[in-house]
């Protein structure tokens, strides 16, 4: 349930055989990232809206989307993302696209485009039925990009975003944002209790990319090397592979990412 807590929906018997095929294929994508299985996701989506049924169209394509964003294959995420916006320029579909949105922000911040992101998240905080989830990340955006910017407002964002989080799924990343501006005010040890808090949140089916930022701040503000499934840039870093982690981090598009990676080490021109 992590980060994608979406309105519960109805669906007709072919609404529902498709979306249980789209599940099928979104499982294959999260655990392989096999081109087969997008490729599928987005057949079912598009021929989803062409036969009359935008809302479960867009639900799958928001989905698309957020995934993609999670594992940051950004051209995948932009590509769903840019769908989404096409069908909400036709559709009524508003709660998707502040979903897509705010994880949009979220994706950009990771990318680097720190401005971008706060520009689309700021004004969806103003929206007076924007759904928990969005709300939490909105916050995280502002928040986190405060923080890295040394501006005041950090704290209050994030808490309000810890009230939020838990409806909206979202515990760990406000937990991994809580602990990211705790280090960058130099409280080593709060950074790392509020990164284990978000650790202790894991569930088993929690994904690697996601369990893997609080285990990262964790190894970042106290040098503990938490035992839990992440992906390969944050394996490095908690395996003391400084070098390979930040080139998996340039690589995957992630600058910032990549220079908190290089301060783990000695040499002062990393």
């Amino acid at each position: 349930r992590d980060l994608h807590s979406f309105p519960t929906r109805r669906s007709s018997d072919l609404e529902a055989g498709g979306l249980a095929r789209f599940h099928q294929a979104l499982g294959r994508y999260v655990s392989s990232r096999h081109e087969e299985a997008w490729t599928e996701m987005r057949h079912i989506a598009r021929s989803t809206v062409r036969t009359g049924h935008a809302d479960t169209g867009a639900f799958m394509t928001t989905l698309m989307a957020v995934h993609a964003g999670i594992h940051l294959e950004h051209a995948r995420a932009d590509d769903a993302y840019d769908t989404l916006l096409t069908l909400s320029g036709h559709h009524d579909l508003l709660r998707y696209r502040h979903e897509a949105d705010t994880f949009r922000a979220l994706n950009l911040l990771r990318r680097g485009r720190w401005d971008e992101g706060v520009e689309l998240a700021a004004p969806l905080l103003d929206h007076p039925d924007l759904p928990p989830t969005a709300r939490c990340l909105g916050l995280v955006v502002l928040g986190v990009t405060r923080a890295r910017r040394g501006d005041p407002g950090t704290w209050e964002l994030l808490d309000e975003a810890l009230t939020t989080c838990e409806p909206a799924g979202s515990t760990l990343v406000v937990y991994a944002a809580r602990a990211e501006a705790a280090w960058l005010e130099g409280d080593a040890v709060r950074a790392a209790a509020e990164a284990r808090r978000g650790l202790d949140a894991c569930a088993e089916d929690t994904a690697p990319w996601i369990t893997g930022e609080p285990a990262r701040w964790i190894t970042i503000a106290s040098g503990a090397r938490p035992a839990v499934r992440t992906e390969a840039p944050v394996s490095a870093e908690l395996t003391g592979n400084w070098r390979n982690a930040a080139l998996q981090w340039e690589a995957l598009g992630c600058p910032y990412d990549a220079a908190v990676a290089k301060l783990a080490s000695d040499d002062v021109t990393a």
